[in-house]
């Protein structure tokens, strides 16, 4: 489907020579039995034959649905751009699609910028419409790739799981192909979600982690105003020692540590002594 407008020598399966009517035969005994997707190309004999035209009076290949039991007639007296495809419905409706895609593209679309986007969204209104409800399951696949789904899957995500629903008994490699950008689309949506997730908490982290810092630092500053006997009573703080328990440390009375604590507390600018303490330690009584 991501290669359906480029071109490579090693794209051709078969060639066929026009006669001097402009018949031209393929015999497709060899083509896989289920529906695949296809293109055909008409290229003079002096341009290069893996040259690809896309658009305008000018184009020359032509996407079509077909398996190894179809017979097909292309009639492109009009040109390939209004070529047609007769004995496959599936086929009328590539057309079909392909001219409302066309109409949105058209260089000759007159209008405002705003006015085309409309347009645009309409089409593609239209065209997850038809891969709704179409029953063949390539055609409705290439309705979704026409609306360049991978910018629009986000918005309309339930209405992709429910198509894939539909068709979760396809294995062609083009519904392979799709599940997998699905996917992929949801993983990136998901990681870009983590990531930012991730990164806020990391902010949140640097922020109070830079608080913690500046806070110690602070306490560390201040440490230098308090005495030879504050630091000893700040140090047992820190343990979450009780009052009791400093006064028979030091041989002081127990009005004296509170007098100590208090004037530890406002030399470092703190509210309790639950502050002093170190993390995981229960605050004293």
């Amino acid at each position: 489907m991501n290669d359906r407008f480029t071109m490579s020598h090693s794209f051709i399966i078969d060639e066929a020579e026009m006669d001097s009517l402009g018949n031209f035969r393929f015999n497709a005994k060899y083509w896989p039995v289920e529906d695949a997707l296809y293109r055909i190309h008409i290229v003079k004999r002096e341009d290069p034959v893996a040259s690809l035209i896309i658009g305008g009076r000018e184009e020359n290949f032509y996407l079509f649905v077909a398996n190894r039991q179809d017979s097909l007639f292309l009639d492109g007296s009009a040109g390939f751009a209004r070529a047609v495809i007769k004995g496959s419905e599936s086929n009328g409706l590539l057309l079909q699609m392909k001219g409302w895609v066309d109409f949105a593209d058209s260089s000759t679309f007159a209008g405002t910028p705003i006015k085309r986007e409309l347009i645009e969204n309409a089409i593609s209104e239209k065209l997850r419409q038809v891969a709704e409800t179409i029953e063949y399951p390539l055609v409705a696949l290439m309705a979704l790739y026409y609306t360049d789904f991978k910018s629009n899957q986000k918005l309309n995500s339930q209405y992709y799981q429910d198509f894939l629903e539909r068709w979760k008994d396809e294995d062609s490699a083009y519904f392979e192909l799709f599940r997998t950008e699905t996917q992929s689309k949801n993983k990136e949506d998901s990681f870009v979600w983590l990531y930012i997730l991730a990164l806020v908490l990391a902010l949140f982290i640097g922020v109070q982690f830079g608080k913690y810092l500046k806070k110690d630092r602070t306490t560390l500053e201040n440490l230098s105003l308090l005495s030879v006997q504050e630091i000893k009573i700040y140090r047992m703080l820190q343990e979450g020692k009780t009052n009791k328990e400093i006064s028979e440390e030091h041989n002081i009375g127990v009005n004296t540590v509170k007098s100590h604590v208090s004037s530890i507390l406002s030399k470092l600018k703190l509210k309790s002594r639950r502050e002093v303490m170190k993390p995981d330690t229960s605050e004293a009584p």
